[in-house]
């Protein structure tokens, strides 16, 4: 494995994403390991044991630590920019960020997939987002992803709420982590037949029950644009089937298109992200605001400050099914001179904001700056 990263280290590379980490080591002996709980799983099935003697070992984390070792000893040798190590576990929260302490600059944060869902809360997620928060050394950073190779979508886990969720990640503090497609909006692909299944997982499962187990639906490719297989490929077909909606979906008309788009929110965030001093520096503050209303009870915004002197950026989501909410923006943030809006479901490109109330609609996000 060492001769490994350093010939892709020589190739130029800028870092390694360790796959399944906490499975690398497993007991000398060999033995079985126990049946689960899992009545419903078959013997092919991972969930079909309890993994006590194949899973988070302790030499796992040294063996990380040997291999961020090279990284660093070849950027400080060739003078080269620091190379990165990512790490994917799907373990216990100590588990996870202990990876931190033994040179993972990225132990996955998988807790906005698995944790939360459309139904859960706004009081779910500030509780999500701070637990992660304490979890994270101060020497670390911290990361958040919404979406994988392994979990539904986020746009079709969190439906008419792709844009408030992208936005989320872009404006906590550290990493964001896309999965390719979320920057546009891709949805699962769900009727992948089982003659075009290709999932390893959903083959084990066998034809009656791998449309349960398969991942395969939002593994389909990218959709580039609106020509032959989405613009991703000329051949006959591909590995995957392309997903239907290309034609209406795809890069190349969010990326030119005159109307509001996905792709077009992310980049304006991107780069409020590479111009921001709060979104930089900035502690995180956040708080949930409650409504009662004839149509809702207990509708909830989720209100996410960064700030430094001078400046503040916070994020307004909507987590109301059902009603327009008005906010005076005094009680949720530091109003400064200058007042704008980066970034809403509506509109992509900033304008400035001349009054203290805005109205926010159901499941909706608006990104709003001032500064002196």
């Amino acid at each position: 494995m060492e001769d490994v990263i350093r010939f892709w280290l020589r190739k130029g590379v800028d870092g390694f994403r360790i796959d399944a980490v906490p499975h690398l080591f497993e007991i000398e002996d060999l033995r079985d390991e126990p049946r689960s709980s899992d009545s419903s799983a078959t013997d092919r099935d991972y969930t079909y044991l309890n993994h006590i003697y194949t899973k988070d070992d302790p030499r796992t984390y040294e063996l990380v630590q040997s291999w961020r070792n090279i990284l660093d000893n070849y950027s400080n040798a060739n003078n080269e920019d620091e190379k990165v190590i990512m790490t994917e576990a799907y373990t216990s929260l100590e588990n996870t960020t202990k990876f931190y302490e033994y040179g993972s600059h990225i132990p996955f944060n998988f807790k906005l997939i698995t944790d939360v869902n459309h139904n859960s809360s706004a009081t779910d997620f500030k509780r999500i987002i701070e637990t992660w928060m304490a979890h994270t050394p101060s020497t670390g950073s911290a990361n958040w992803v919404l979406g994988n190779h392994d979990r539904s979508r986020t746009a079709s886990r969190y439906p008419n709420r792709a844009v408030q969720m992208t936005m989320l990640p872009m404006i906590l503090p550290g990493i964001a982590v896309t999965y390719y497609g979320e920057e546009i909006g891709m949805v699962d692909k769900s009727d992948i037949s089982w003659e075009d299944t290709q999932d390893p997982q959903a083959c084990n499962a066998g034809k009656d029950k791998y449309q349960s187990r398969s991942r395969d639906p939002n593994r389909t490719p990218f959709q580039w644009d609106y020509t032959k297989n989405a613009g991703f490929s000329n051949g006959n077909q591909t590995w995957l089937p392309v997903h239907e909606n290309y034609k209406e979906l795809n890069l190349l008309d969010q990326k030119n298109g005159t109307q509001q788009s996905l792709y077009k929110m992310y980049r304006s965030l991107i780069q409020l992200r590479n111009t921001s001093r709060a979104l930089k520096q900035g502690d995180l503050k956040m708080k949930v605001l409650k409504f009662n209303t004839d149509y809702c009870y207990n509708c909830e915004l989720l209100i996410i400050n960064r700030e430094v002197p001078g400046e503040t950026v916070s994020l307004i989501m909507s987590f109301s099914p059902a009603i327009q909410i008005r906010l005076d923006l005094k009680d949720v943030m530091t109003l400064r001179n200058n007042t704008y809006v980066e970034v809403d479901t509506y509109y992509t490109k900033r304008y400035k904001l001349y009054f203290d109330t805005i109205y926010i609609n159901s499941w909706e996000g608006i990104v709003i700056s001032s500064s002196d």
